[in-house]
């Protein structure tokens, strides 16, 4: 059986073609499963947008494409699903089921939303969950529609439970990460690493908007980032650049490769070629052995903190310009929280350690 798996979609292209029309033929096979992160609500409602600086809303007719496409299983736990409202992510919801498609990491109550979705292939039963790092623990008193959130214990709980029923393999995805960074921080790492030895067979991370590096752990692979598949992306800077992962799964064995991809500038995704394809090559094989190393906080720290504050400081800004004062205190509150003082410290011992490297 293969799984292929891509990363952010936003359905926010400008060809009046089908979006995904330059890479059909690397996407799905009939034995395959086809994988992706809705990164956005389908509805033509509406709704109440909630004060952020990015909004993502589709037409409800763009589900097609993803019909079309064949897209067995959607991760729905992400930042942008909740953007118009909880009733324009029942919308999305009553879209997907009207359509046949299963999704993950959300629900209607709390049980749903943590509950695994199992799909038979190629005489395998395969469990898919998914999490996101902002999202309800399942202590919550939340009433109507949840998201799910990242939390360790019930997720090994969940591993363990299908792992118990005889299920062959459990996909696990995690929206998470600091975005636009080609690392993930140590604590994620460990985590992934914890559920491939709880059971996890594969981790499919996005969040970030770039690919990062892939390891294989014990009997598993966890892919960090898949970066974005469909999206406008924000002045380049690699967003632009991602893959389609496919990965064979055999009864005991795993085996991984990807296919390179651009978002063209319709903000659609076709095939990279040439000199580009071999620099991402080569950029992911890079991430991929050093995250293989093990990672540690001093260093990934150096590698995504500048780029980190000065991207929030710009989002910041965008928020106090549209919706007032209120977003300069939490300006001040986040300017002093224990992550932006550790990226502060960083900064300045990478400086202190060029200065030396002069002298």
């Amino acid at each position: 059986m293969k799984l292929v798996a891509v990363g952010d979609i936003a359905f926010d292209f400008k060809t009046v073609e089908h979006p995904f029309n330059l890479v059909l033929s690397f996407l799905k096979d009939k034995e395959d499963l086809l994988f992706g992160n809705l990164e956005t609500t389908l509805s033509d409602k509406k709704g109440h947008p909630q004060e952020k600086r990015w909004l993502f809303k589709a037409p409800k007719s763009y589900v097609r494409f993803l019909k079309e496409t064949g897209f067995d299983v959607l991760n729905l736990a992400n930042n942008h699903i909740l953007d118009f409202g909880y009733d324009r992510l029942m919308d999305t919801l009553d879209t997907l089921d009207e359509h046949g498609i299963k999704y993950i990491g959300v629900g209607r109550d709390l049980r749903e939303a943590f509950e695994p979705r199992i799909l038979s292939k190629a005489g395998l039963e395969v469990a898919f969950l998914g999490y996101y790092s902002g999202g309800n623990t399942m202590d919550s008193r939340t009433k109507g529609p949840v998201v799910a959130g990242i939390e360790k214990r019930e997720i090994i709980h969940q591993l363990r439970k299908l792992r118990a029923q005889g299920v062959d393999k459990i996909i696990v995805s995690l929206h998470w990460g600091v975005e636009k960074t080609y690392y993930p921080l140590p604590c994620q790492q460990k985590l992934a690493r914890d559920l491939v030895n709880n059971g996890a067979t594969i981790i499919l991370g996005h969040g970030p908007h770039l690919v990062q590096g892939f390891e294989k752990h014990n009997n598993g692979i966890i892919a960090y980032s898949l970066g974005n598949f469909q999206i406008a992306f924000r002045k380049g800077e690699g967003t632009d650049r991602s893959i389609i992962g496919r990965f064979n799964i055999h009864p005991d064995s795993i085996e991984f490769d990807f296919v390179p991809i651009k978002i063209n500038q319709d903000f659609c995704p076709e095939l990279l070629i040439g000199k580009e394809k071999n620099k991402l090559i080569k950029k992911i094989n890079m991430c991929s052995y050093i995250i293989g190393q093990g990672l540690r906080t001093g260093f990934v720290l150096e590698q995504i903190c500048g780029k980190h504050l000065k991207d929030s400081v710009e989002s910041y800004i965008i928020l106090i310009k549209r919706y007032g004062f209120r977003y300069a205190l939490k300006f001040i509150k986040w300017l002093i929280s224990p992550f932006c003082l550790k990226c502060y410290a960083s900064i300045v011992k990478k400086k202190f350690k060029e200065i030396m490297i002069k002298i």
